[in-house]
């Protein structure tokens, strides 16, 4: 009997455009299985487009003011076998068959986080742990895969942790530093340090999720039909451009460097293959159809393509720490 599966993600209305790049690459890749989506503030419009492809869930607090504490929402759903939470910007590029086999088989799939070392004591009393959170590697969010046959607390058990922070500082309202910055991703970790066998975590291979370094200058794109891309000759499974200031939040994506993000979120939205097809109106100028979106997006990438080399050489001399200084200096004064 084939095991059940089911995606989770999370949107607003500012996150639209890559939701629907999201859902357009897993069915581009084969995946047909249910998709939830927790509606935090989409427009009508954007409900209707949606629509067509997932499930739409209203979201199960009366005032979610933090969508990322609100990723494991499938537990308010009761689901069964397999369940994959994604974050909403994410293009999962590559079937994900071997992996939802390793869920299946009892594992809980996740890729590891670039900051490998977060740990805090505090995390102990902050989430009420049965005992002190071991160190090992932190782990990201962004992909999460399970059996909840095989895992059956650990949906409500997130839930209740990501519920207990609700009033505490995170880097979504400007706290980088303290032990809740990273929202739902720290409760999740303060469970797998301590509620998990390090033995039962299925750690994806470093080139399934790029760095964000890595995703800038080193991920090439093979094939746009197919949204096939690699790493060092290796193949990548999920393309996320983790910045604060998204690609498709503007007519800009500069930080993003000569990476196949924005030219693959192009093809999941305009492309003659595709499942969903949101107004033009929802989207960014370089991300609409026809000509004059299609020049938009070509002159966009030469000028990133031409401006990565520049900013590359002025960090290698320090020129951004050495101005970063001189502009802290002018306001003290």
């Amino acid at each position: 009997m084939r095991d059940v599966v089911s995606f989770y993600t999370v949107a607003d209305k500012r996150f639209f455009p890559a939701a629907v790049g999201l859902v357009n690459s897993l069915r581009a890749v084969g995946h047909d299985e249910p998709i939830f989506l927790l509606d935090c503030g989409l427009t009508p419009e954007q409900r209707e487009t949606l629509g067509a492809e997932c499930h739409l869930v209203m979201p199960p607090v009366a005032d979610p003011i933090n969508p990322q504490l609100l990723k494991p929402f499938a537990n308010a759903l009761d689901p069964s076998g397999t369940v994959v939470i994604l974050d909403s910007d994410l293009l999962v590029v590559r079937r994900l068959d071997e992996t939802l086999l390793e869920a299946r088989n009892g594992q809980i799939c996740i890729n590891a986080d670039p900051e490998s070392t977060r740990w805090f004591s505090e995390w102990e009393d902050l989430f009420a742990l049965a005992g002190p959170p071991r160190k090992q590697p932190y782990m990201s969010s962004g992909f999460v895969a399970f059996s909840v046959d095989r895992w059956p607390t650990l949906l409500a058990r997130w839930w209740e942790l990501c519920q207990g922070i609700r009033s505490l500082p995170t880097a979504f309202y400007g706290q980088p530093d303290t032990p809740t910055a990273q929202a739902d991703q720290d409760a999740l970790n303060a469970i797998l340090m301590t509620a998990v066998p390090q033995a039962n975590l299925f750690v994806l291979p470093e080139e399934a999720l790029p760095t964000m370094e890595q995703f800038r200058r080193r991920v090439r794109l093979v094939e746009a039909r197919t949204l096939r891309c690699s790493i060092d000759g290796k193949p990548v499974t999920f393309l996320h451009p983790s910045v604060k200031v998204k690609p498709f939040e503007s007519d800009r994506w500069l930080d993003q460097g000569q990476s196949p993000y924005p030219r693959l979120l192009r093809r999941l939205i305009v492309g003659s293959d595709v499942r969903l097809r949101p107004s033009p109106g929802d989207l960014p100028r370089w991300l609409r159809p026809g000509r004059q979106g299609a020049l938009r997006a070509f002159l966009l990438y030469l000028v990133n393509a031409g401006i990565d080399p520049v900013r590359v050489a002025l960090y290698r001399l320090g020129v951004g720490a050495r101005l970063r200084r001189a502009r802290a200096a002018i306001r003290q004064r």
